[in-house]
């Protein structure tokens, strides 16, 4: 719930993303944003946050495509809308999102396709922009107006809302440097563990039954349970749609479970306890490892040629789209997997690889 921004695309040539990223890297230094390097095998980029606004990833793949460092384990590399909410940032910090995303976009992207909820990006026109922000301003006040009947939701989110604002770390807070850095696995091995509701203070017989809430009621509280989770780095991720109401009862039903406490690397809530069978969770039918499961199934580890592993990643990104784009997947076609569309040059649809034409020198001031 929330004022957004929904942004996908492709970058000119990977050789690119160094410099896309220090010049990111100098932007914030100098606005004073948080931000986060990521340079490994699978996803590179950076991630920024301005106040008070969800953490916008330029991070990506192998292939050059946008990328949410969240789909690294399940070792998968599809095409993904990365979404921001800008609401509670204001205005300001919104219009200067969108102004670094335009610029990055001419100078940086082959492909970039973006929607925003409040307007700016297509109209650059800030009373749009400002009417957009009271319209769901006023959609928060009539919630949070609703919630007052209900003393006790009132208490939880006021609950949710300080944990939120003081997570206790258990490490010195200190300004990282790159060579800090250290891999996914090396951080597996050294972190430590914590219970979710001794870390935040709240209890899962906290959460009313599902049952018990009426929409505007339920989807408050998710709202308000997922920041919370981002904020310990325990993020609630789900690779296919869920109804609201199943996503609530999923995070009530396993709140009490031991969240890993990471300083470089994402962390995620486990969707089901260990040993549930595929779809006896609170999902059901939407169980996310009855998914992976269903999805990767029939591949087997195996010896192959170039030749057969490009046909092998061209099967598995279509059985991805299908999924996730139903009857509109053949707008994604992934036609730089298709050796069908080789011709005498390669293949056309690189996604843009070795084309170097934008002039490096343009003007970085856009953000003054």
């Amino acid at each position: 719930m929330g004022l957004s921004v929904h942004y996908s695309g492709r970058i000119k040539d990977t050789s690119l993303i160094p410099k896309l990223v220090d010049e990111v890297l100098d932007i914030c230094i100098i606005l004073q944003w948080k931000y986060h390097v990521f340079d490994d095998n699978m996803v590179k980029g950076i991630s920024f946050s301005p106040p008070e606004c969800e953490p916008l990833f330029l991070t990506f793949s192998q292939n050059g495509k946008l990328c949410s460092p969240v789909l690294l384990q399940y070792n998968i590399d599809p095409a993904t809308t990365i979404s921001v909410k800008t609401q509670l940032a204001g205005i300001e910090v919104h219009k200067a999102v969108i102004k670094l995303l335009k610029h990055l976009t001419t100078k940086y992207f082959v492909e970039f396709e973006l929607n925003d909820e409040g307007g700016y990006w297509e109209s650059n026109d800030e009373k749009v922009l400002q009417r957009q922000f009271k319209n769901y301003e006023f959609i928060l006040h009539a919630v949070g107006e609703a919630l007052q009947d209900f003393k006790y939701l009132g208490q939880l989110l006021s609950d949710i809302a300080y944990a939120t604002e003081n997570v206790s770390w258990p490490f010195v807070e200190k300004e990282l440097q790159l060579h800090d850095w250290i891999t996914d696995e090396e951080e597996e091995k050294t972190t430590h563990t914590r219970n979710l509701e001794e870390w935040t203070g709240i209890n899962k017989e906290q959460f009313p039954p599902v049952e018990m809430l009426n929409d505007e009621q339920m989807n408050y509280l998710l709202d308000a349970l997922k920041k919370m989770l981002d904020e310990y780095n325990w993020s609630f991720v789900l690779q296919t749609h869920v109804p609201e109401r199943i996503q609530y009862a999923t995070i009530r039903d396993n709140f009490a479970q031991q969240a890993k406490v990471k300083r470089w690397h994402m962390g995620f809530f486990e969707l089901c306890r260990p040993g549930t069978e595929h779809g006896k969770c609170a999902m059901g039918e939407y169980c996310q490892c009855a998914f992976y499961s269903e999805f990767f199934s029939g591949f087997i580890d195996e010896e192959l040629t170039p030749k057969e592993e490009r046909a092998k990643e061209l099967e598995i990104e279509i059985k991805h789209i299908k999924r996730k784009y139903g009857d509109d997947w053949m707008k994604y076609y992934p036609y730089h997997l298709d050796a069908n569309y080789d011709d005498e040059n390669g293949n056309p649809y690189d996604y843009g690889f070795g084309d170097e034409d934008e002039d490096d020198d343009q003007d970085d001031n856009w953000w003054r």
